[in-house]
């Protein structure tokens, strides 16, 4: 019988760019605790959709990993996300602040002092100042995405200031204490029930020596034979060596004991079309798409593609 886990919990990356080598490590980790979901703009923004209206979806996650640094608080795409998180009147409760760099570190954000803090309040009123003068000087009739450019300005000019404050007083662990930690704080913040199994799967999960992480990962799993997250940790090392036969029996027997995780369905469908068996993936896409209707894009986007494939196939 399977074993009843916690809800999933949904948590959106917000983040500048010129931080992904962070992100890209924290992602990859969290990819070893079944029933939680990242979503962020690189994985769940499709060519050609609305940034504005992904970014507006951090509304609508369980949490939100920000990760501070000296570049988000200068971005107009981060801090309109933040703009968007304050609108809820919960926010506070929502933020999972993750703190990079180290002090002496360029890129750390300088928020740990009330003048450093002040230094970004200048910094949002000079950009809306300069983008108002410019926008005075342009026709009427050409201004209308300007002027929705200049109330995004303005709105995070009256934000940065709280913004600061909120993360200042908030209790934080460094990055590399968390991952030391396996992430326990973060996991008991959000409420994982299956913390303490989730936390031994990942310790093992990290280990580099690759046959003592796959003996510790044998002896999880004897030890938790009902707990799904052993076979999806096995799973995902899997698809990493590219030995989609065992990818598939490690997800397979991950369904098996939780069959409502739209996580093992994907992997496993994504084994399937690089063993060429098409019509098994399509099926599991299309169980993806049926446990999580919102992230239909990319699932039906790779139906389309293995049935066209399928079809060739059949007439070889």
């Amino acid at each position: 019988m399977a074993e009843k886990i916690n809800m999933d919990k949904t948590i959106f990356f917000s983040y500048s760019f010129k931080d992904t080598e962070v992100v890209d490590e924290i992602d990859k980790d969290f990819q070893g605790f079944p029933g939680i979901n990242i979503k962020r703009c690189v994985r769940d923004l499709e060519y050609t959709d609305s940034i504005k209206e992904f970014m507006k979806k951090v509304r609508d996650t369980d949490f939100v990993f920000i990760v501070i640094s000296d570049a988000f608080i200068k971005s107009a795409n981060c801090m309109y996300e933040i703009t968007e998180l304050f609108k809820e009147e919960n926010f506070k409760e929502r933020i999972l602040p993750i703190v990079p760099y180290e002090s002496g570190d360029a890129r750390r954000a300088k928020i740990f002092t009330a003048k450093d803090r002040v230094q970004y309040v200048k910094y949002w009123k000079k950009e809306r100042e300069d983008l108002e003068k410019e926008i005075s000087e342009l026709l009427n009739e050409g201004t209308a995405k300007q002027s929705d450019d200049l109330k995004k300005y303005r709105e995070i000019s009256n934000i940065v200031g709280e913004f600061m404050d909120t993360i200042y007083d908030m209790s934080y662990v460094p990055l590399d204490q968390l991952k030391s930690d396996g992430y326990k704080q973060i996991l008991k913040k959000i409420g994982y029930k299956e913390i303490d199994k989730a936390f031994e799967v990942l310790l093992i999960s990290i280990i580099e020596d690759k046959e003592e992480r796959d003996i510790e990962l044998d002896k999880f799993i004897n030890k938790y034979p009902n707990y799904f997250g052993g076979y999806f940790q096995k799973g995902y090392i899997a698809i990493e060596e590219k030995k989609y036969k065992l990818v598939l029996h490690y997800f397979t027997k991950a369904i098996e004991l939780k069959p409502d995780y739209a996580g093992a369905y994907y992997n496993r469908g994504n084994a399937y079309k690089n063993l060429q068996r098409y019509d098994e993936a399509i099926k599991d896409w299309e169980k993806v798409i049926e446990l999580e209707p919102e992230k239909k894009n990319l699932p039906q986007k790779w139906i389309a593609e293995a049935k066209e494939k399928l079809k060739k196939q059949k007439l070889k």
